[in-house]
């Protein structure tokens, strides 16, 4: 299942991981993180990722989501190289849930890089 078949409503990282964007882009990919049941708690797949990886982020979310908080993009304090950093990140966390069957183990893995 493509990306924008997983994306329900608007997304707070919306075009601040390309790289991550496009990775997505490869069914194998999505397939990989689709197996991890918290998915299901978040409208995008890159929300999930970001936020379960980021977690101080996650006030920031559920602001997004009730419309009272901005997008990522729109946050002075990132700069490019800090977004740049994440969407790297972000990526090695992708590519390392082919390995794992378990949250616990996926997550322990991705707080490595």
């Amino acid at each position: 299942m493509r990306l924008e078949l997983l994306t329900r409503q608007e997304s707070m990282s919306k075009a601040v991981f390309p790289k991550l964007e496009s990775l997505l882009e490869n069914e194998e990919y999505v397939k990989a993180i689709q197996k991890f049941s918290k998915i299901d708690e978040y409208d995008n797949p890159i929300d999930f990722l970001f936020v379960e990886m980021f977690p101080s982020w996650r006030t920031g979310y559920i602001e997004f989501k009730e419309n009272n908080g901005p997008k990522l993009i729109s946050n002075p304090s990132l700069t490019k190289n800090i977004l740049k950093e994440w969407d790297r990140t972000l990526c090695k966390c992708v590519k390392t849930a082919y390995k794992h069957m378990s949250w616990t183990n996926f997550t322990k893995d991705c707080k490595k890089l």
